[in-house]
């Protein structure tokens, strides 16, 4: 609930408000501390722009948080399978772990946070009080590229073969996709590397929609700092590989493992499309706030909510009892009212009406 209010007879209300505006021109100093939201210009228009810059602000945030968690979860199972199950041996190094939390804070926070506001924002529902910051449909592209790239990276880590030429009585494996590539060799684990920071990449431009829109690649021509980021994340990746090999541990790699690890990093672009079209979920039926409110007002709520018929009869019962506690106070007057003297009439008076349940003469 959203309150506005310049004066200071104003105050309780923005204070109980969500989302208090006050005006900042005419707007007393006493409503501008009660509020949330100072409109400077006192202009209510402006509250348009303050609810399309907060939606996007929102937005924004689940951008961030729904890539950042999928990076993490990738990164922590592969990390944990790898030495598990290959003795000992990381699939990534320090230096490339952290290449790919450079990616994953500071460039994918100035990619997804810079975008325009856009006006549909305004076609959607508010958000719910109580709704969480990961929505189920968060949860779900999560899910869904976490374990599409799990796949592939340990598809690419185990999915290996014995070398046809290797001599006899020894263990010589190399990849089935790249037969020339021996198993965890520095070349096999630049192109694990390098087929990782792909499907990031990708899933960043996934990550733009965190809700079942299917079009991932809408507006994004007019967000040149997105541009700019994927731009210098790639260069920057072509460096660590074909440049950074003793610093980064990697070694150059053929085209055809280029087109492999950018074709795995594209695909993740389908899946996710294909299952926002598979699973959806609807958005969460919002709530009616609680209100609070006196006895009076509970009880003409009460009667108001109650049938028609129902409230007749109730009014009509009230109404009799009226009538009859008129009766009974006119044929008091008239039969039963005692007569002593001036100085004690009042009181005796007062005791029988008591005694009788009737009203008084004060309350008429």
């Amino acid at each position: 609930v959203a309150g506005t209010g310049d004066g200071t007879n104003d105050a309780p209300a923005l204070n109980e408000a969500d989302v208090g505006f006050s005006m900042g021109i005419a707007g007393t100093e006493v409503a501008k501390d009660a509020s949330a939201i100072v409109l400077l210009d006192d202009n209510f228009s402006s509250l348009v722009k303050a609810v399309l810059w907060g939606r996007n602000v929102y937005d924004s945030i689940r951008k961030f948080l729904q890539f950042q968690l999928t990076v993490n979860i990738v990164a922590l199972v592969i990390s944990f399978i790898g030495p598990v199950v290959l003795g000992g041996v990381s699939p990534l190094k320090a230096v490339q772990m952290l290449w790919v939390n450079l990616i994953m804070d500071t460039f994918a926070a100035l990619a997804l946070s810079t975008e325009s506001p856009n006006p549909q924002l305004l076609d959607r529902q508010p958000y719910g009080r109580d709704d969480p910051l990961i929505s189920k449909t968060m949860w779900r592209n999560m899910i869904v590229q976490a374990v599409y790239q799990v796949a592939v990276l340990c598809f690419l880590l185990f999915a290996t073969t014995n070398a046809r030429d290797a001599p006899a009585g020894t263990d010589f494996q190399v990849l089935i996709m790249f037969p020339s590539v021996r198993k965890l060799s520095t070349q096999h684990l630049t192109i694990i590397f390098n087929t990782f920071v792909f499907m990031q990449i990708f899933n960043e431009i996934s990550s733009r929609r965190v809700y079942n829109e299917l079009n991932v690649f809408a507006g994004i021509h007019k967000n040149w700092i997105f541009w700019l980021i994927m731009i210098l994340t790639i260069g920057m990746q072509v460096l660590m590989v074909e440049v950074f090999g003793s610093f980064a541990h990697t070694t150059n790699l053929s085209w055809d493992q280029w087109l492999v690890c950018l074709a795995f990093g594209a695909f993740s672009i389908v899946v996710s499309i294909v299952f926002r079209l598979i699973i959806r979920f609807k958005p969460s039926a919002r709530k009616a706030p609680k209100i609070r409110v006196t006895a009076l007002e509970a009880e003409k709520i009460e009667r108001d909510e109650l049938p028609k018929r129902e409230l007749a009869r109730t009014r009509w019962r009230e109404l009799k009892q009226q009538l009859h506690t008129v009766a009974r106070w006119r044929n008091y007057r008239k039969d039963d009212a005692p007569k002593p003297r001036a100085a004690g009439f009042a009181s005796a008076l007062r005791a029988d009406w008591r005694s009788r349940d009737c009203i008084t003469p004060d309350s008429q």
